[in-house]
Protein backbone atom coordinates (compact mmCIF):
# COMPACT_ATOMS: atom_id res chain seq x y z
CA UNK A 1 0.00 0.00 0.00
CA UNK A 2 1.36 3.61 -0.98
CA UNK A 3 1.56 6.16 1.50
CA UNK A 4 0.74 9.37 1.13
CA UNK A 5 1.43 12.79 2.99
CA UNK A 6 4.36 14.07 5.20
CA UNK A 7 7.44 12.26 5.70
CA UNK A 8 8.64 10.89 8.74
CA UNK A 9 11.53 11.22 10.59
CA UNK A 10 11.75 7.64 9.99
CA UNK A 11 11.00 7.67 6.71
CA UNK A 12 14.03 10.52 6.23
CA UNK A 13 16.86 8.66 8.02
CA UNK A 14 15.43 5.08 5.99
CA UNK A 15 15.99 7.61 2.84
CA UNK A 16 19.54 8.94 3.55
CA UNK A 17 20.97 5.10 4.78
CA UNK A 18 19.38 3.97 1.39
CA UNK A 19 21.07 6.45 -0.18
CA UNK A 20 24.06 6.00 1.63
CA UNK A 21 24.43 2.52 0.59
CA UNK A 22 23.35 2.46 -3.18
CA UNK A 23 25.33 6.15 -4.03
CA UNK A 24 27.16 4.01 -6.15
CA UNK A 25 24.68 3.21 -8.11
CA UNK A 26 22.79 6.28 -7.85
CA UNK A 27 25.92 8.06 -10.15
CA UNK A 28 25.34 5.31 -12.64
CA UNK A 29 21.62 5.21 -12.76
CA UNK A 30 20.64 8.76 -11.74
CA UNK A 31 17.49 8.15 -11.29
CA UNK A 32 15.48 7.25 -7.73
CA UNK A 33 13.70 4.56 -9.05
CA UNK A 34 15.84 2.39 -7.60
CA UNK A 35 14.80 3.13 -4.08
CA UNK A 36 11.38 1.53 -4.83
CA UNK A 37 13.02 -1.81 -4.57
CA UNK A 38 14.14 -1.13 -0.82
CA UNK A 39 11.36 1.32 0.23
CA UNK A 40 8.24 0.59 -1.67
CA UNK A 41 6.05 2.28 0.04
CA UNK A 42 6.35 5.71 -2.04
CA UNK A 43 6.46 6.30 -5.18
CA UNK A 44 9.76 7.11 -7.14
CA UNK A 45 8.97 10.71 -7.65
CA UNK A 46 7.53 11.41 -3.85
CA UNK A 47 11.52 9.79 -2.96
CA UNK A 48 12.82 12.26 -5.14
CA UNK A 49 11.69 15.75 -4.38
CA UNK A 50 11.32 14.54 -0.54
CA UNK A 51 15.32 14.36 -1.16
CA UNK A 52 15.61 17.54 -2.59
CA UNK A 53 13.87 19.41 -0.05
CA UNK A 54 15.68 17.63 2.37
CA UNK A 55 19.35 18.40 1.02
CA UNK A 56 17.81 21.97 -0.11
CA UNK A 57 17.53 22.91 4.00
CA UNK A 58 21.47 22.09 4.36
CA UNK A 59 22.58 23.67 1.00
CA UNK A 60 23.81 27.28 2.35
CA UNK A 61 24.33 29.32 -0.92
CA UNK A 62 27.89 30.83 -1.57
CA UNK A 63 28.28 34.57 -1.56
CA UNK A 64 30.96 37.04 -0.80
Amino acid sequence: MLRFGKFTRVEDSLMLLTMEKLKGQFRREKHFGIMTAYLPWRYESAWRDRAENLFAEYIVPWTL
